[in-house]
């Protein structure tokens, strides 16, 4: 049996907090009070020194999020995906 669904809504996850904690990305201020010169950048060269290359946040590769149905009444699904062209929710 095939339902018709009047509202489908598909976006993807927007994880920019999770992935600045995850990867010990600073809130500190870059400039004004409280911050310190060129601490960025004495950052990233101890960290190429030891051989670590900051991935960045790319949006594309966050899982996509699906909703079947009205606001709070609607089934909500998360993707995953095992390889680059596959996507499972």
């Amino acid at each position: 049996m095939i339902d018709v669904f009047s509202q489908v809504l598909l976006q993807r996850e927007n994880n920019l907090k999770e992935f600045k904690s995850a990867h010990n990305i600073d809130t500190a201020p870059k400039f004004g009070a409280g911050s310190e010169f060129g601490r960025d950048a004495k950052e990233e060269a101890r960290r190429r020194k030891f051989g670590y290359i900051r991935k960045s946040y790319n949006p594309d590769a966050q899982p996509w999020l699906m909703q079947i149905g009205a606001d709070k009444k609607g089934k909500k699904y998360v993707s995953f995906s095992y390889c680059r062209h596959s996507c499972i929710f």
